[in-house]
């Protein structure tokens, strides 16, 4: 009995039998990664799969490692001729195949091996039957988070798909990222430090909003109001309805006054025009804000650039910002995203937006991250949610929707978070229990991951959490 591997017609694999390459150009493509003379003999099929030493300097154990990689796969020794002759011959055909075996649902993100049986354990990111490309990673300071994120963020960019980074915690400073990391991605890492220039968004800008699938209508003023007022009042979280409700009427009067052109500085004028004792004290709260005035509100930035650069890690630095600054220009960077990607996203086009300390993010219902979360996934979004803990700050329905990431990573967790995580992983009473005591267990470079996994029919399954060692940069890049 014949079956195709899914998405791949190069291969063909019998039950019980080792996969067996049978396209010249596609092993061709593994054979490209490496520097290959026409005179190196790779028609000795056996002993190439069969050897297991590793030497750069030898031209034949170098393919063999290649072909190792690529999960024991054979060949015949015609197929391997002719590869060898595309491979020094005919880039033009590599190149465009090389991109239809990079195709998005053949794209698997290795997380890591899993501790007991050392299998290696994927997040099928590209797979067409996957329910949204989000991921919820948890865990206490120090136990790999940010180091785990850099490992994935590797993997997407050897696949041409950039990235997105809000850094507030200062973990994505070119000063603290890993040598491995810098080194293997050179310049594709861009920082954009917002207190050197402010970001070229205008948070007054009216965007469209979408009435039915395919059909927008702009904005109107009480729609901008309503966003200005609900992202202070997320941030300060002792901003009362009364201070929330001034921001609100003096937005409207700027927009009613000066259009386009409203921005921080007319805000400050209008609640300075109010007078109202709750117009002084939200001005208080938010002068800060416009004191530093992080956003360049005559430019735009062009997101359609942006989309358009292939496996750049672009890191939005807010450094130098106090903790309420930093989460504004987060959410009103999030909002004109959003609007973006509502008429330009592309579902085949993975939109990756990296959030640390997602827990101080606003994710209630009207928020830009619970529109990436429940509504994302047709327009491209891939949500990454980084956080300490769950519980504390935020409310019931916001951890609700931030698991409903496909895929969730659990680090070793504070211990007052033990007990929550267990539940999430088991209904089972005992298996809680055993669970509590894994989490309690779990050594830095080390998680539980819960998400479906590829069954042996191509198809995804729901897979039953397990506990894996994070595959280091070190061993991703050799």
């Amino acid at each position: 009995m014949e079956r195709r591997m899914r998405g791949n017609s190069h291969v063909r694999c019998e039950w019980g039998e080792k996969p067996e390459i049978t396209s010249k150009v596609y092993l061709s493509i593994f054979l490209k990664r490496v520097n290959v003379e026409k005179d190196v003999d790779i028609t000795n099929t056996e002993s190439l799969i069969n050897e297991k030493e590793y030497n750069r300097s030898d031209t034949e154990n170098v393919i063999n490692q290649t072909l190792v990689e690529a999960q024991g796969y054979h060949f015949s020794s015609k197929v391997a001729t002719e590869a060898l002759e595309i491979t020094n011959s005919n880039k033009s055909i590599l190149d465009t195949h090389e991109r239809t075996i990079n195709s998005l649902e053949n794209i698997r993100i290795l997380l890591g091996e899993e501790v007991k049986t050392k299998k290696k354990v994927y997040w099928e990111y590209g797979h067409p039957q996957l329910e949204n490309r989000h991921i919820l990673i948890t865990g206490k300071s120090g136990v790999g988070k940010t180091y785990f994120i850099q490992c994935l963020l590797l993997e997407l960019a050897r696949h041409n798909i950039s990235s997105i980074i809000f850094d507030y915690t200062d973990g994505f400073k070119n000063s603290k990222l890993e040598p491995e990391f810098k080194g293997y991605l050179g310049d594709r890492i861009k920082q954009f430090h917002v207190q050197m220039q402010g970001f070229p968004i205008n948070p007054f800008k009216k965007n469209l909003k979408e009435i039915d699938e395919g059909l927008y209508k702009e904005e109107e003023n009480a729609d901008v109001a309503e966003r200005i007022r609900s992202v202070f009042a997320a941030v300060y979280k002792g901003m009362g309805d009364q201070q929330a409700n001034a921001i609100y009427r003096a937005t409207m009067r700027g927009l009613q006054k000066y259009g386009a052109k409203m921005n921080l500085q007319y805000l400050r004028d209008e609640l300075e025009v109010d007078g109202s004792s709750y117009a002084k004290t939200a001005l208080a709260k938010i002068e800060p804000l416009i004191d530093r005035n992080p956003f360049d509100s005559e430019s735009e930035y062009n997101w359609e650039e942006h989309r358009k650069q292939e496996g750049v890690i672009f890191v939005v630095q807010l450094s130098g910002f106090v903790r309420e600054v930093q989460l504004i220009v987060t959410e009103f960077i999030l909002w004109d995203l959003w609007n973006f990607n509502l008429s330009h996203g592309d579902k085949t086009k993975p939109f990756p937006v990296i959030l640390d300390e997602a827990q101080n993010l606003d994710h209630s219902e009207s928020s830009p991250s619970a529109k990436i979360l429940t509504e994302g996934r047709k327009f491209g979004w891939s949500g990454w949610y980084a956080t300490q803990f769950l519980q504390g700050q935020l409310d019931k329905d916001e951890i609700q929707r931030l698991q409903n990431a496909s895929q969730k990573v659990y680090f070793s967790p504070p211990e007052s978070e033990i007990s929550d995580i267990a539940s999430f992983l088991s209904m089972d009473n005992q298996k809680r229990k055993e669970w509590a005591l894994k989490l309690s267990s779990l050594g830095k470079g080390q998680c539980i991951v819960s998400g479906p996994v590829l069954g042996a029919n191509g198809n995804l399954e729901r897979g039953a959490p397990m506990i894996i060692n994070i595959t280091s940069l070190g061993e991703r890049i050799k």
